[in-house]
């Protein structure tokens, strides 16, 4: 996320709260973890196409923007607080 944060695809292993958090090719692409051939095959994808990459680094920071602005944050917890104190 944080590189994603700055406006870099993100190459990321699919393991834990990784896997469907983010759209693979969207801002991002996953590698099985693991494999090195596989993370170095995804890694030299983004630096040999430079368009690709391009897309994907404006993917990557308005997929940021859309779930972990300050705005976004603030209205789930909101959300959280409301269901809380409703129960």
């Amino acid at each position: 996320l944080e590189a994603m944060a700055c406006g870099a695809p993100a190459v990321i292993s699919r393991v834990g709260g990784n896997i469907g958090a983010i759209e693979d090719g969207q801002g991002a692409l996953y590698f099985e973890a693991g494999n090195a051939a596989d993370l170095a095959e995804k890694i030299c994808a983004l630096l040999d196409d430079p368009a690709r990459h391009k897309a994907m680094s404006r993917q990557a920071r308005a997929f940021i923007e859309n779930h972990y602005a300050w705005p976004q944050l603030v209205k789930r917890y909101q959300t959280i607080i409301e269901k809380t104190n409703g129960r």
